[in-house]
């Protein structure tokens, strides 16, 4: 078992889904590809499949669906010409093996190649050895049944359509394709690292590069000089990509390193890897990785006739940090720079995009819109309170009778000091009002945990003459930063 989980290992680390690595397992334990005797030749056949699905392998990783095509051109060319024939033979084979696929070449062929299947000729002609046929083999069989065989029938098509048009190289190459970009959509629904896999690359270098030792160190300041070194460019213009792709970063290897816990596999040597032995020293739960914002509840259409939050007092200054979750504590420091300088930058790119002129981008730049650290600081202690009241009010709401006499007073206190739309008399509750409350009732102890945890983590960083001190700093910064991408105040 052991053995099977490591060649699984592209798919962990890569961070798949179960439909991926069910349309995987599907197809290894088919028990259709026995394992080779004799010398190894290369990594084994599921290790390569998986590397394959996940994308593995560079500008080369869909080498494979090329040769593929080749090799249905040359089942063809050999009598294999039908789809039914061609389907036969590469689904229904058993096992598959190099010597069973040339034995079922030869009974139909005239004249079959020793060497393997022979597709074209002079400069244009190209062999499938037996031995890389079972491979392709595999990678056929994979991409008829992923995803419940959705793609199955237009597989076929393309193969059909590119026979039909004499399975030339330009045919070939076009049907290649064809089925690449529907493997890379399956990548990208199937794979969260596939998903942000352009700014993965970005960052895995400028954490390589910045890092000598054996683990990335994600943390505040590579945050920031990140974003200094990369906001030229068009894609990481602004801090906040920046940050979205840090977190983004950090939530797919917690992801990777508990799926590798749960099957119980090793390490891969590969960059990622620094990345994935940071995360799992951290050794966080689940959930960490998993987060989900407590606050999007709140948008359902049965709590919408409650106004547990003000849309911009309440609502608004709680959004980024129940967005991000454990990471904003994590990168406490670049959250804070977050919710401090993105909103300047935004306003500047909004004034360039409706043209307000330079006398708006040159106020904007002067930051004295920029909210301080102890100004956030106080707005979320006060939301800390108003969540604490409202816990205590949908406590009510639900069934306080069971509660100490103090406790439960309490919470009559609090539901009657909430003089806002939904917060009537109890009486005037109809069931579904009720089942709201309860539905809130889950919600509200997450944003209370996540803000009791960040504020903890601001408290540890420094008294407010500390914050006050490290705001002006950082305005500094980011003003020296904002003034080489938008230019000098006048």
């Amino acid at each position: 078992m052991t053995d099977r989980f490591n060649a699984e290992l592209p798919l962990y680390d890569n961070v798949c889904d179960g439909v991926a690595l069910n349309d995987y397992r599907l197809l290894a334990e088919s028990g259709r590809y026995p394992g080779r005797s004799g010398p190894s030749v290369g990594p084994p056949i599921f290790a390569r499949l998986a590397a394959f699905i996940a994308g593995r392998g560079g500008e080369r990783r869909d080498r494979p669906i090329y040769e593929l095509c080749h090799l249905v051109a040359a089942l063809a060319d050999n009598g294999i010409r039908s789809e039914g024939e061609r389907l036969n033979l590469m689904l229904g084979l058993n096992p598959v093996t190099p010597a069973s696929i040339r034995e079922a070449v030869s009974s139909k062929a005239v004249a079959p190649e020793e060497e393997g299947l022979v597709h074209g000729s002079g400069d244009r002609r190209f062999v499938v050895h037996y031995r890389r046929a079972v491979y392709l083999f595999a990678v056929h069989e994979f991409l008829a049944q992923m995803e419940a065989c959705d793609f199955f029938g237009e597989l076929n098509d393309v193969f059909e359509n590119m026979l039909a048009e004499g399975a030339d190289e330009t045919a070939v190459r076009n049907a290649s394709n064809a089925i690449a970009r529907r493997l890379a959509r399956y990548r990208r629904i199937h794979f969260g690292w596939t998903t942000h896999a352009e700014n993965f690359a970005a960052l895995t270098r400028f954490l390589n590069e910045r890092d000598s030792g054996d683990q990335w160190r994600i943390e505040d300041e590579a945050v920031f000089d990140f974003w200094c070194e990369a906001s030229r460019s068009g894609r990481f213009r602004e801090y906040r990509t920046c940050f979205d792709a840090f977190v983004q970063l950090m939530r797919m290897l917690e992801y990777a390193v508990q799926i590798r816990k749960a099957e119980g596999v090793k390490s891969l040597e590969q960059d990622f890897e620094r990345g994935l032995e940071a995360a799992a020293a951290a050794d966080e739960p689940w959930e960490k990785a998993g987060w989900d914002n407590p606050l999007a509840l709140f948008d359902d259409e049965d709590l919408q006739g409650i106004k547990f939050f003000k849309a911009v007092s309440e609502r608004k200054p709680l959004e980024d940090l129940m967005h991000y979750g454990p990471q904003a504590i994590e990168l406490l420091h670049a959250f804070l720079r977050l919710e401090a300088f993105a909103p300047i930058q935004s306003a500047i790119g909004n004034d360039l995009r409706v043209d307000r002129g330079e006398a708006s981008i040159s106020r904007r730049l002067e930051m004295e819109d920029a909210e301080s650290y102890r100004e956030k600081l106080l707005q979320l202690q006060k939301l800390r309170d108003h969540v604490h009241d409202l816990m205590k009010a949908v406590l009510h709401v639900i069934g306080s009778s069971d509660l100490p006499t103090e406790a439960r007073e309490g919470a009559e206190r609090a539901f009657k000091g909430m003089r806002r739309k939904g917060f009537e008399a109890i009486d005037d509750f109809d069931a579904q009002r009720r089942e709201a409350f309860k539905t809130a009732a889950d919600r509200l102890p997450v944003i209370s945990s996540q803000l009791g945890a960040f504020l903890m983590r601001v408290e540890r960083l420094g008294d407010q003459a500390f914050l006050d001190r490290l705001f002006e700093k950082d305005k500094g910064l980011f003003q020296k930063q904002f003034l080489l991408l938008y230019g000098s105040p006048t």
